[in-house]
């Protein structure tokens, strides 16, 4: 988990995010059992009261019973506008938390309905959420588009001076083609593949759990099943409801999975100390597997993108013009060893910059496409060079990036 929490921001981000949404969920929902204890405790002292002093000490104690309703109400709606903003895919994570943090503490013995509480906790807290994210949108425009504090001042802008990052993630993954340029997986793939990458020996401990949580409430006695409106439920929840939904997206990726990481470690990790005749070997089994995936994931494991790319940037081309770079079953390339400066300076400092100023790369990410699309590229790409070169005598070279295993 640490080594891919530091892969991409937005995943780290939504990590943090739902962590901390699952925390307040669960402050707060403890803190209104005790509440609403206390509420009925007064409530049954009051009943039973004799005098009207009773009476009335008890109705000032109860006033000093803190309020519950609408606890933690502006954080959680500005971590969820701020977590769909930052990657549309939060509403799987946080669907459930605010879905116990809506329930939490409804009684049929209050004046309002249960289901009028519920859903004036969500009128108030959708104000909130649309509030953080217009501020965010408006933050995206006049920092990304070409939105101006002029055009704002006039209302001389448009449809086009906005930039609506949500939208066009969603926008962007509708289309089957721009998915499947990414990776298409079998629908299992999160379940049996990455679940397993991210938690070693904790994943089949977690899928057992989950199972025997939903057979417990399936076939056991009404007293003995277990409780629906716990914390417990509450990161079971918080698990498997992410891992169903993006499991229906054909594209999946380890890294999807990180902010459900905290929930499995809190609900099963305490497993992991079974012992057999002194000795814990899933403890030690957890120890032994995050060694070795720290040392394979952050060390081993498409360690050679960075250094080809910097191994390119210093190759001479002999004043090639164009060079194609073409990746296939690798990490995405990162691109800033092949920039160039605009103005280089002869014997100013050392920059992370090419050494070839006059050669612009072409950078071609096919992903884990298949090796016969990766073939066709090389192809048509080396046939637009020979055009190239017969119609503007100018050069192209193509250069292959793929691991070594693929060519055999």
């Amino acid at each position: 988990m640490l080594v891919y929490s530091t892969r991409t921001f937005s995943n780290t981000l939504e990590l943090f995010l739902t962590s901390l949404l699952l925390y307040l969920v669960a402050h707060t929902m403890k803190r209104t059992d005790e509440t609403v204890y206390l509420q009925e405790l007064v409530q049954n002292s009051y009943k039973q009261a004799d005098t009207v002093r009773d009476k009335v000490n008890i109705q000032k104690k109860r006033k000093l019973i803190p309020p519950h309703d609408f606890k933690y109400i502006i954080p959680i709606g500005i971590i969820c506008a701020v977590g769909f903003f930052n990657r549309p895919t939060f509403v799987f994570f946080a669907f459930t938390p605010l879905f116990f943090w809506f329930q939490r503490g409804i009684s049929t013995n209050s004046m309002f309905t249960p289901f009028q509480i519920f859903n004036f906790r969500i009128a108030l807290m959708i104000p909130i959420i649309l509030l953080t994210g217009g501020l965010l949108l408006l933050t995206d425009s006049l920092y990304y588009g070409q939105l101006t504090p002029h055009k704002l001042w006039h209302l001389t802008m448009d449809w086009q001076d906005w930039k609506n990052a949500p939208f066009n993630f969603i926008m962007y993954n509708l289309v089957p083609g721009n998915v499947a340029s990414h990776g298409v997986h079998p629908h299992y793939t999160h379940l049996l593949v990455n679940l397993p990458i991210l938690l070693g020996p904790l994943a089949p401990i977690f899928v057992l759990t989950v199972i025997n949580w939903f057979c417990d409430i399936l076939y056991m006695q009404w007293k003995d099943k277990p409780g629906v409106r716990t914390i417990f439920s509450l990161t079971l929840f918080s698990a498997s409801l992410p891992i169903i939904g993006l499991s229906v997206v054909k594209h999946q990726e380890a890294r999807f999975l990180l902010p459900i990481m905290p929930c499995v470690i809190l609900m099963c990790a305490h497993k992991l100390r079974w012992k057999m005749n002194g000795w814990r070997p899933l403890l030690t089994l957890w120890y032994a597997f995050n060694i070795l995936a720290a040392v394979w994931f952050g060390f081993i494991h498409q360690a050679g993108v960075l250094p080809i790319q910097r191994q390119i940037s210093r190759l001479e081309h002999g004043g090639v013009p164009y060079v194609n770079l073409v990746y296939s079953h690798t990490y995405m390339p990162p691109r800033l060893p092949l920039m160039q400066p605009m103005h280089p300076h002869a014997g100013g400092p050392t920059l992370p910059y090419c050494s070839n100023p006059k050669t612009k790369y072409l950078v071609h990410d096919l992903g884990s496409s298949d090796l016969s699309l990766v073939h066709n590229r090389l192809l048509a790409l080396i046939s637009r060079g020979d055009y190239i070169y017969k119609t503007q005598k100018k050069a192209m070279h193509t250069l292959l990036v793929i691991p070594t295993h693929l060519l055999q």
